[in-house]
């Protein structure tokens, strides 16, 4: 398994991009000036995990056989297959139809059997099986590896209270602090409701649980972003993937939710199943840049994002690194610093 990368020097990367003329003018979306795709999704519909029943839930004892808890339900398997098919007619031309070798796509998840299941599905319909690579005339598919990093080794795509020190210790302090408190305090009806029809005294997980989830949006993690940023000048540079055309990532809500947010795009939803942010690189000769995307399924198709203080629908990489590089981690160590808090 592979560990995290580094975010690369920011201050490199402006000066190796300031060296590059910008124009104005910017031409429309081409396939041509296309260079690299990234792919953040939400894994599919699923059954409940255990942990989230309450006493008194009806389904409690329900066993979801031979499913089981927290797993993809065939719907949900649908969706995220449909997903492969979405990303393949959209990008057929760039990825092409029969020139699949094992680095064109980078492919991640979480290290839970959901996002695994639906990183595979993603993979069987966006690369099925072409010309001397159909190994099953009855099977229209091909085995596509993918990694994962275990949870508590997981920078980039899990919680940071699994695995971040130093979040972790910002985050209870915070809810110990007078505003934190004032969280709880504000919702006392709530609490006294959801602990009456629960039938157990579980407010202090579920309601943590959400006030967990509103700061992890709003402040974490931020290692997604830079990951994204990192392998796009990686690329750029030519050290590395210099056959990579796509990178996957199979994960779940709250970080899409988070990516929206750092990105001044979220507003206030769940991003539902199946949902998936796109961002590509793209490179118009004298200007190279980013242009985003979100899925969430209130439209016929993925929506254009505009990023506050990009000027537009393509976000010049200059100007992404000014906005966003004071946000973004310098290194996994940050996680361990405790000092002083």
């Amino acid at each position: 398994m592979c560990k995290p990368q580094t975010t690369a020097s920011w201050a490199f990367v402006l000066c190796v991009l300031g060296c590059v003329s910008v124009h104005s003018r910017v031409v429309r979306r081409d396939v041509d000036s296309l260079e690299l795709v990234h792919v953040l999704f939400r894994h599919g519909d699923r059954t409940p995990d255990k942990s989230a029943l309450y006493k008194n839930d009806p389904h409690y004892n329900v066993s979801y056989y031979p499913i089981g808890n927290g797993q993809l339900t065939n719907a949900g398997k649908r969706k995220e297959y449909n997903i492969g098919k979405e990303l393949r007619t959209r990008y057929i031309d760039f990825l092409g139809d029969e020139e699949f070798t094992l680095d064109t796509v980078d492919a991640r998840c979480t290290d839970y059997n959901r996002t695994k299941m639906s990183l595979q599905l993603v993979l069987a319909s966006l690369f099925p099986p072409r010309g001397d690579l159909v190994w099953e005339n009855q099977l229209d598919w091909q085995p596509v590896p993918f990694n994962y990093w275990p949870i508590h080794e997981d920078h980039v795509l899990a919680d940071p209270l699994q695995n971040c020190p130093r979040y972790n210790k910002l985050f209870w302090k915070y809810l110990n602090s007078t505003e934190g408190k004032m969280l709880f305090e504000n919702h006392t009806d709530l609490i006294k409701y959801l602990e009456h029809h629960t039938g157990s005294p579980m407010y202090s997980k579920a309601f943590a649980d959400l006030k967990k989830m509103a700061m992890i949006i709003r402040s974490g993690p931020k290692a997604s972003i830079s990951k994204f940023s990192n392998d796009s000048y990686t690329k750029i540079k030519g050290e590395y993937y210099k056959g990579t055309k796509i990178f996957l990532y199979s994960a779940h809500e709250f970080n899409i939710a988070v990516l929206l947010r750092y990105l001044d795009v979220f507003y206030p939803h769940v991003p539902p199943y199946g949902s998936y942010v796109i961002i590509e690189l793209h490179n118009y000769g004298t200007v190279r840049g980013f242009k985003f995307f979100y899925q969430d399924y209130t439209e016929d198709g993925p929506k254009h994002l505009i990023i506050p203080g990009c000027g537009g629908h393509f976000c010049k990489l200059t100007r992404f690194v000014r906005l966003f590089q004071h946000m973004l981690p310098e290194s996994d160590r940050e996680c361990f610093n405790v000092a002083g808090l």
